[in-house]
């Protein structure tokens, strides 16, 4: 697929993605100071210095990805000196060592069901309202489920809506229970067909694959579609378990990432949108490297670059020159992070003109 490249394409290229791998490797993950010479000399960009959300491109050391390293690297992963004290103190009484491929599996789901520990920006990003931080001191799904309950009853927080939503409970049924008892077959279900298929020797699924299958069963139990969330758990496998599903296969995009991906490309007429989202993952992992779930999660990243999202209150602006644009290429309203939200500001200006 021949892919028309927008000028959004060349500051993601070149100046976007090289600047944030360089925070990522330096002082998210190094102890550069952000504000130091050194980043004035790669980097010199007052948004991405200031504003700790443009600075990695990297899936395994984004924020709400942070307890699935954690569960799975345990002591020995370089950002562990970074952690919260608290954090490192849990980290210390993981039993993860006697779980098998289900409990992993379990816990990429829990995660990403009760919001992935997101809160942007904050000390704590990561472990926002975060119970599968915990699940490493219990070894099994049962004990995981269990503690779920025990939280539930003592009022303790569990779930957030800002990094992604929650499922759509079966009718009855609170999100624990969905949980505990939806999620929990689901997730038996998962595990041994992905298992099964890889003692068969066959070659892993790929993430789009998995997606599906989950929502299938959703749809079979009458509950809407969970795409992201489902798209995201498939990743985790991926990343931590690439003989179960490819890591090198692409995956559906979430909203912001789409937008991205508006922003950076031009759809063909007549191409299918699934097909043209691959198209576009695959050039950036040929231009870049990674992989299209690194991609995806980036692009998620990018376009709040390009809106010059500061959530501090500073109305810091990127250094780049670039913006989110319209059709035309032209200037969209700076102020605006979403561009339906200009859409919609104009259809509600309407309708109350014609109320009136």
């Amino acid at each position: 697929m021949e892919l028309e490249k927008r000028p959004n394409y060349d500051c993601y290229v070149d100046y976007f993605w090289p600047k944030s791998k360089w925070l990522e490797e330096n002082c998210l993950i190094g102890d550069l100071d952000y504000l130091g010479p050194e980043a004035y000399e790669h980097v010199n960009d007052p948004l991405m210095q200031h504003v700790h959300a443009y600075n990695c491109v990297s899936r395994t050391y984004e924020g709400f990805n942070n307890v699935n390293q954690d569960l799975n690297h345990g002591l020995d992963q370089r950002m562990f000196k970074k952690r919260p004290k608290d954090v490192q103190e849990r980290i210390r009484k993981y039993v993860t060592n006697e779980w098998t491929t289900r409990e992993y599996i379990w816990s990429y789901y829990v995660h990403r069901s009760t919001g992935s520990g997101f809160f942007a920006s904050k000390p704590f990003h990561g472990y926002h309202n975060n119970i599968v931080s915990h699940f490493g001191m219990y070894k099994t799904v049962e004990e995981m489920a269990d503690l779920m309950k025990e939280w539930k009853k003592a009022g303790k927080k569990m779930f957030s809506t800002i990094g992604n939503q929650n499922p759509t409970p079966v009718k009855g049924l609170n999100l624990t229970q969905h949980i505990t008892s939806f999620g929990y077959d689901l997730i038996n279900d998962l595990t041994e067909y992905l298992i099964n298929n890889h003692k068969a020797g066959n070659p892993p699924f790929n993430q789009k694959e998995i997606t599906d299958r989950c929502n299938e069963v959703n749809i079979k139990a009458g509950v809407r579609r969970w795409n992201f969330p489902y798209a995201q758990m498939a990743a985790d496998i991926a990343t931590y378990h690439p003989e179960l599903i490819d890591p090198n296969s692409s995956l559906y995009c979430g909203n912001n990432a789409v937008q991205a991906i508006d922003q950076m490309f031009r759809k063909p007429k007549g191409v299918n949108v699934y097909d043209f989202h691959d198209a576009c993952l695959q050039d950036l992992t040929e231009v870049l490297g990674t992989n299209a779930s690194a991609h995806e999660d980036t692009l998620c990243i990018y376009v709040r670059f390009l809106n010059n999202l500061d959530r501090s209150g500073n109305n810091r602006k990127n250094a780049s020159g670039y913006y989110m644009m319209d059709l035309d290429d032209k200037p969209l309203y700076p102020s605006i992070w979403r561009p339906e939200a200009l859409e919609k500001a104009a259809n509600k200006a309407s309708l109350m003109e014609f109320l009136q």
